[in-house]
């Protein structure tokens, strides 16, 4: 896969126009395998880190419709968790920087991702959008809110990366 990343940048067109060809193609079977068993998923999930910032934003838009995706084989949370590994194994820093910008998205599932993705990277370039997103994110009217799961992930991962 890293090959195959490598040549979307390479100088001949037609060589950049097959590669994202296949990279598309290979994107959406890893990406219906998130939705497997607990094997695939976990293989799939590795793949898609190894795609880096090209599988970042198809990552994101799975996880925004994750609780009305239909699965015989994964629930909606086992489905968020393998899309939430995929971007915690990312080391492009390309794909790091799509995360950080995921943190202002207004989708609690998006942030809540964004937040234990970076956590694991543990990139401390982070913490300032995450201190930002921790402020976003605060509600002391609603403490108990159903957002208040997104807070916390937000704050351990402020805490990991030493802020």
């Amino acid at each position: 896969i890293p090959a195959l990343i490598r040549l979307l940048d390479d100088p001949d067109d037609d060589v950049q126009e097959a590669a994202e060809l296949a990279c598309r193609q290979l994107l959406k079977v890893l990406m219906s395998d998130l939705k497997q068993t607990v094997d695939k998923r976990d293989i799939a999930a590795q793949y898609l880190s190894e795609m880096g910032a090209f599988a970042v934003n198809p990552l994101f838009a799975m996880l925004r419709e994750s609780n009305s995706i239909l699965s015989e084989r994964a629930s909606p949370i086992e489905i968020q968790m393998a899309i939430v590994n995929a971007l915690s194994k990312m080391i492009d820093p390309d794909a790091t920087d799509l995360i950080i910008r995921a943190l202002q998205d207004k989708g609690d599932l998006i942030v809540w991702g964004a937040a234990k993705a970076l956590c694991a990277i543990g990139d401390t370039s982070a913490i300032g959008p995450l201190e930002e997103a921790l402020a976003q994110w605060y509600d002391p009217e609603r403490r108990l809110s159903p957002t208040t799961y997104v807070w916390m992930t937000i704050k351990n991962a402020l805490d990991q990366l030493g802020a």
